[in-house]
């Protein structure tokens, strides 16, 4: 496995990350309350978990604190864990949903949110193998000291839209995925640094506000600023994928959106 983050490739056109972000926004605004709905109705399960496990807990009690994250406390960090893992999973189901949405408004057609998960949970055992599979590899790579994780992250980051859109399987979509974004790994980097800088924004603006609503509003932010969050990364994503198709194959959008007919 390469841990160094390589340089531009021969291909087709040039892949820009310039439009990658600017088909990103564009298509998550005009679809921006569909994916809002989206994001909340897959997070809305786990969300509700998380609300539960943390309602056991009195964070005015020290005593209470400490017994429930203490080694003692196993129930909190087995709720915690599946929490994270059910969370992981969501944003993989979400990501592939918007693949197909973002490909299809691109093609210049609209999709339901029906529709959207339809077409997710239609490769959802593929999907949930290569959401394992990319989580393993990442970890591994961060236990080597971080900048491996990073690589790796880079090397897989369009493993789900290649489940959806390419109709592969696990393994397969991860090779798939280091396939397409060889050479480019700088680049997507880079539009990730972007990304991360603009939704970090959004994130502490939102909370912010809700915050001095009341505990109420703060837990509708965060559920917001969850699927705001989950819905512009499957934008950003999406837009790498169909952006290294065309760069790297000169695949227009009509024939990434056949897959779908």
């Amino acid at each position: 496995m390469s841990t160094t983050i390589d340089t531009p490739s021969s291909g087709g056109r040039e892949f820009s990350i310039g439009s990658v972000i600017s088909e990103t926004f564009s298509t998550y605004f005009a679809n921006f309350i569909k994916f809002t709905l989206l994001g909340v109705i897959v997070y809305l399960p786990t969300a509700a978990m998380m609300a539960a496990a943390m309602g056991t807990i009195n964070f005015n009690d020290p005593q209470a604190l400490l017994d429930a994250t203490s080694s003692g406390g196993t129930g909190f960090f087995a709720a915690y864990g599946l929490i994270n893992i059910l969370m992981s999973l969501a944003a993989a189901v979400v990501m592939a949903a918007i693949t197909y949405a973002a490909i299809e408004h691109k093609n210049g057609k609209s999709v339901s949110i029906g529709a959207m998960l339809g077409r997710a949970m239609g490769v959802l055992l593929p999907l949930i193998g290569a959401a394992i599979l990319y989580y393993i590899a990442v970890i591994v790579g961060m236990i080597l000291l971080v900048i491996p994780g990073i690589i790796v992250a880079l090397m897989l980051a369009v493993s789900f839209p290649a489940v959806i859109a390419e109709q592969l399987g696990p393994i397969e979509a991860l090779k798939r995925s280091r396939e397409l974004t060889n050479g480019h790994k700088w680049s997507i980097f880079g539009g990730a640094f972007v990304y991360g800088i603009v939704v970090g924004i959004v994130q502490i603006v939102l909370m912010l506000v809700m915050g001095l609503l009341g505990p109420i509003a703060l837990g509708i932010g965060a559920l917001l600023m969850y699927a705001i969050s989950v819905g512009l990364g499957s934008c950003f994503i999406a837009a790498i994928y169909t952006n290294l198709r065309e760069a790297k194959e000169g695949i227009g959008v009509s024939e990434l959106a056949a897959v779908f007919e």
